[in-house]
């Protein structure tokens, strides 16, 4: 992960983005953009939604 930016909203959220670059075997390379909400909890201490647009990590 590279260049990550996280940005706090109203309502206690946080927001971040994130690039994910890696190189394949034939020489290719390939990237992909990370968009997270982080939510404290009172009861697990945290959790993490994820979304990735490429459809990757559904």
């Amino acid at each position: 992960m590279t260049n990550v930016v996280a940005l706090e909203s109203a309502d206690g959220r946080v927001r971040a983005r994130s690039k994910g670059l890696g190189g394949m075997t034939d020489g290719s390379c390939g990237s992909a953009t990370y968009d997270d909400t982080l939510v404290n909890t009172p009861t697990a201490g945290g959790s993490v939604a994820a979304s990735c647009p490429c459809g990757a990590f559904r």
